[in-house]
């Protein structure tokens, strides 16, 4: 993997590094999922690219290679210059790709869900494939909510489809003014984070 930064910091570390970056989208969304909790606690933790002057992550996860559906977010602002755009070999429906290829062989946009993601594979994280999954495409709306894309899904990605919808019912509607409190939730989240990603993780 070529995108690793020369970084070593456990996971806890890591969650407790994004206290220095703003972003009211996720705070409490861990507390509103059941055994896929540790999910919910650092399905965002890619952002920490932003701290090292990364490129900033991107807002949507969708393939490229193929035709951008119009279902990607802010698609028709920011794709216009875009050479893909006028590459025949590109702007088709399967693009460079087989029907029905299995998303793991899709190229996908570069952002904070492929880096984290990628994090996990690396480190051989044994967090279950349905949380991978969870925490490589929750930002692939076209996918799971607007039904684009299938076209280059295999059956495995169908299976998954659901895990993914529903994750995305706890990271989108369970937000709230009232943070938790970290200090007593940190133990508990600790006991996850050493049985599905202990030590120190090369980032």
């Amino acid at each position: 993997m070529d995108q690793l930064q020369p970084t070593e910091m456990g996971m806890m570390d890591t969650v407790m590094s994004l206290d220095q970056l703003v972003d009211e989208s996720d705070p409490d969304t861990a507390e509103g999922i059941h055994w896929f909790q540790l999910v919910g606690l650092i399905h965002d933790v890619g952002k920490i690219m932003a701290l090292w002057d990364e490129a900033g992550p991107s807002l949507a996860t969708f393939p490229v290679g193929c035709k951008f559906q119009n279902s990607i977010v802010y698609r028709d602002s920011t794709f216009l210059e875009n050479p893909d755009e006028k590459n025949p070999k590109y702007n088709t429906e399967y693009g460079i790709y087989e029907p029905n290829c299995g998303l793991d062989n899709v190229l996908m946009s570069w952002g904070h869900d492929e880096y984290l993601y990628r994090v996990l594979k690396f480190n051989k994280c044994s967090i279950p494939e349905e949380g991978l999954y969870m925490i490589r495409y929750h930002s692939f709306y076209p996918w799971h909510s607007h039904g684009d894309y299938k076209h280059l899904c295999d059956d495995k990605d169908l299976r998954m489809m659901p895990w993914v919808q529903e994750f995305n019912k706890f990271d989108l509607y369970t937000k709230t003014t009232e943070l938790p409190d970290v200090d007593k939730l940190k133990p508990y989240y600790q006991t996850l984070i050493d049985k599905y990603c202990p030590g120190i993780l090369k980032w």
